[in-house]
């Protein structure tokens, strides 16, 4: 999007275009006669907000994001860049304050879609593991049953092959 623009001796508003009223939800009428500071309530991401504003448009130019309120109390994501200009003769620091909600909040949605991801791929390591056990498992048994099975059997088999080796009496045969 466009950028709002604000034009300020550090004290006073000088200019604001339509994008920064539109920004800030605010008529001209409304901003006429606001200070900077009343017009920008501006916190600042890095927590810097011990300057004032007029320290702040001394020190321009420079870049800073942090969170902007709205004539009706909304709090947005914004990036402010300042830089000194002449304006009507006058030294002054042209502010220009870039709505960035949309970035934070996709980033935001990045972070999560990568912290859900990263459970996701954990809970099928687990469930990998648990089926690699239950494989494990059932290998175990297998081997244990057919063991248990096939040494009776083999005695079972043993003992039919001597039978029928051995011929049987008249009383064995009734």
């Amino acid at each position: 999007g466009y950028d709002g623009l604000c034009i300020t001796d550090g004290k006073r508003i000088l200019y604001c275009n339509k994008v920064l009223q539109n920004l800030l939800e605010m008529d001209v009428a409304s901003m006429a006669n606001l200070s900077l500071p009343e017009l920008l309530h501006f916190e600042m991401s890095n927590e810097k907000n011990h300057d004032s504003w007029k320290e702040l448009c001394e020190k321009a130019p420079w870049m800073e994001e942090g969170h902007l309120l709205t004539n009706t109390g909304k709090h947005i994501e914004v990036e402010i860049r300042a830089n000194n200009h002449l304006f009507e003769g006058e030294d002054a620091v042209v502010l220009a304050i870039h709505d960035i909600s949309e970035k934070s909040e996709n980033l935001r949605s990045q972070r999560e879609n990568k912290i859900l991801m990263e459970g996701m791929l954990r809970n099928l390591e687990k469930a990998r593991e648990k089926a690699e056990d239950a494989e494990k498992a059932k290998g175990k048994f297998l081997a244990n049953v057919t063991h248990e099975m096939r040494t009776p059997l083999t005695a079972i088999l043993g003992l039919s092959t001597a039978l029928e080796a051995t011929s049987l009496g008249q009383d064995q045969e009734d």
